[in-house]
């Protein structure tokens, strides 16, 4: 009785996709009729039905087969030309004829039914892209405000650049204004050094003759005594000088340090010391030092070399030691009067004491501050400043 149960419960139902191959009907036309019979619930080809409405449906029948009118194309219509040329409007063909109003109504006295979309002829569809590429877009034309806008800008970009132009122009004239300033800072730190000291309340040869010296030879004599017990040191320290300035330029112009055995010019006293601290153009550390000067002259196209300052058996060692492609010119240093004119030099130099006068560093803005003091350190001054 069991196996008679399970034998029932299985041939109890039936499944839509079966019952539509036993009536020769789609699965569709199938479940437009359940639909029309008002079970609205089987939607699916794969649900089961109950043996009491597959034998209602049996009974029923298939249903009648639904007339369709096949596809109709779209009305007729204006196709608007996006051109300023105006066309002649274009229509599509003319469609056929409506389906009579009996027709419409059997139609919609059908039941819904889900069915494949229907096919579109290949001539209808060729028709429609030949009409859609037949239409010319045309480019977009600028509208007057945006015209506006942009000739605007462009003058607003123009101002810009003119105004960096002008700002970069400021930048430049205010960093030579800097270096002039840095220029006259240094010179006046150079003068306030060399200014200092103070006024002997006598001179070296009165403290002489007052111990009983008589004359120049005699007070030589002292020093040389001095020098050779190597006790000459007690005799400087104590010393002083009334004035430095004027002392220096003593020591400058009259004496000139000289290796063993070199020569020296008529007017100055040699003081003989090492090779290579020798001042006379002739020695190797010198020759080696102005040879260097002049190349890095050449070498950056500059041949006028202007000095200021420095002393005159310096001046004399240079011009007679330095490559004579060099057209170098020495200007004393004046405290007072007029400044020279030097014409339009390549390379200007304000050297020694003339780095302190003002006048200089403000005629020279760009000259080259050499405050060491020697014909080697002068040389290697001025190629350091040349190739930097």
């Amino acid at each position: 009785m069991g196996a008679s149960g399970s034998v029932r419960r299985y041939t109890s139902v039936m499944r839509i996709r079966k019952l539509a191959r036993e009536l020769a009907l789609t699965e569709q036309e199938l479940l437009g009729l359940l639909q029309t019979m008002g079970h609205a619930r089987y939607i699916n080809a794969e649900q089961m039905l109950p043996i009491e409405l597959v034998e209602q449906v049996r009974k029923r029948g298939p249903p009648p087969a639904a007339k369709t009118t096949g596809w109709k194309p779209p009305e007729a219509r204006e196709i608007r030309d996006l051109n300023p040329v105006r066309k002649p409007a274009t229509r599509l063909s003319k469609p056929p004829a409506r389906a009579p109003a009996r027709r419409v109504e059997e139609a919609a006295a059908l039941p819904a039914v889900a069915s494949e979309p229907a096919q579109v002829e290949p001539a209808v569809v060729a028709a429609v892209v030949q009409a859609v590429e037949a239409v010319e877009v045309p480019p977009p034309v600028p509208s007057p405000r945006a015209a506006d806008d942009l000739e605007r800008l462009r003058a607003l970009l123009i101002a810009a650049d003119a105004e960096l132009s002008r700002a970069r122009d400021r930048v430049i004239a205010l960093e030579r204004e800097l270096a002039s300033s840095e220029n006259h800072r240094r010179a006046l730190l150079r003068a306030l050094a060399t200014a200092s000291g103070r006024e002997a309340h006598q001179s070296v040869r009165d403290a002489f003759i007052r111990r009983g010296l008589i004359g120049d030879d005699e007070i030589a004599l002292a020093l040389r005594a001095w020098g050779e017990a190597h006790r000459l040191q007690e005799l400087l320290d104590p010393l002083q000088v009334g004035n430095p300035v004027v002392f220096q330029a003593l020591l400058d112009e009259r004496m000139l340090l000289v290796g063993p055995g070199e020569d020296h010019p008529h007017g100055v006293v040699p003081v003989t010391v090492a090779p290579d601290r020798s001042e006379r153009h002739t020695s190797a550390p010198v020759r080696s030092a102005l040879a260097r000067m002049a190349t890095a002259l050449l070498v950056h196209g500059k041949k006028r070399l202007v000095v200021h300052g420095g002393s005159a058996a310096w001046q004399r060692e240079l011009k007679d030691g330095l490559d004579p492609r060099i057209d170098l010119r020495f200007y004393p240093h004046i405290g007072r009067g007029p400044l020279p004119d030097t014409g339009v030099p390549d390379v200007v130099v304000l050297w020694d004491s003339a780095v302190s006068d003002p006048r200089l560093t403000e005629r020279h803005p760009n000259a080259m501050l050499i405050l060491q003091r020697g014909l080697i350190p002068f040389c290697q001054a001025v190629v350091d400043q040349v190739e930097a």
